[in-house]
């Protein structure tokens, strides 16, 4: 009888150290899928490591995160690389232009997402445009959590 039992108890053990090592590889590659780990999340802008990349590696990783996102095809990733660089670029030159002015800064982001948006509707199919945009509300809803609403922005 006890024998039956520890034996129970044995391949139970068993099941959960088994269960336990396939969820740790499932998260490994999960993470290995994308190696630059949350640097590309929609909470990027939060991040550090995000906010000390150059113009060009934020457009790099902005391009990245929409060529999943909307499944661009090579044109429209050229296309869309150029427009985020353009963008960036531009977001980078204009922080030191208005140091205590939060709302004109603010103001002029949104002016500039809306240019962006633009030109993007160019690119992007309706569809792609439709979830382009999906997404960014998304991102600027969690954004206002926690720290006050932000707009501007980019994906």
């Amino acid at each position: 009888m006890m024998h039956v039992f520890y034996s129970l108890i044995m391949k139970s053990m068993k099941t959960r150290i088994v269960m336990t090592i396939i969820a740790l590889a499932v998260a490994g590659t999960t993470f290995a899928a994308n190696p630059l780990g949350n640097m590309l999340s929609r909470s990027a802008i939060q991040n550090p490591q995000y906010q000390r990349m150059t113009p060009e590696e934020r457009a790099k990783a902005e391009t990245q995160r929409m060529k999943t996102d909307l499944t661009l095809t090579d044109q429209q990733l050229a296309k869309v690389d150029t427009i985020n660089l353009k963008y960036a670029k531009m977001r980078s030159g204009m922080r030191g232009q208005f140091q205590g002015d939060r709302e004109g800064m603010m103001a002029k982001m949104q002016e500039m997402q809306q240019q962006k948006n633009a030109e993007l509707k160019s690119v992007l199919t309706e569809e792609q445009m439709k979830k382009y945009e999906e997404l960014l509300q998304q991102r600027r809803g969690f954004r206002g959590q926690g720290r006050g609403p932000q707009g501007g922005g980019s994906f």
